[in-house]
């Protein structure tokens, strides 16, 4: 056997050995990526949000704005939960490719401080995200003023 081919064998039995190590995970850690896993993530605008308004006063709907950080588009669903009657969404599910803007509606409720999340599931269920909106909702006459009453 001459040397030539004695360096052709041992090149063939490197490139086999590392596409023997590839296939096996090459050693990582890393858990391999799953089939329902596209890539895409989804951003808010805000991690949370703090309302407040007077008893006798509408809010302003607030604006949740999202965006998909993939080169695809995500179908999202948006729940509030333990379905808190006074915070409705304009929209409840979508595909965002680039940004979507949804509302949140708040009623009008008596004086105290209200708590609800709201929860985006995307990527087939794979992943969920929790936005908490917390609304105070405090009395119209201050401490010391006078209502006149006719």
């Amino acid at each position: 056997m001459s040397f030539q081919s004695f360096l052709s064998i041992r090149f063939a039995l490197l490139i086999l050995l590392v596409l023997l190590v590839s296939a096996c995970g090459g050693g990582s850690n890393t858990p391999p990526v799953s089939e329902f896993d596209s890539g895409e993530r989804l951003r808010f605008s805000q991690a949370s949000y703090s309302l407040s308004m007077y008893e006798t006063e509408k809010v302003e709907p607030a604006s949740i704005v999202i965006t998909s950080t993939g080169t695809n588009s995500a179908n999202w669903t948006a729940t509030v939960e333990a379905d808190e009657p006074w915070l409705e969404l304009s929209q409840t599910q979508g595909e965002t490719t680039e940004s979507t803007t949804i509302e949140m509606r708040v009623k009008t409720l008596p004086i105290g401080k209200y708590h609800a999340d709201i929860v985006f599931v995307y990527n087939d269920e794979a992943s969920e995200e929790r936005i908490p909106v917390t609304l105070t909702v405090e009395s119209a006459i201050l401490p010391g003023e006078e209502v006149l009453l006719e």
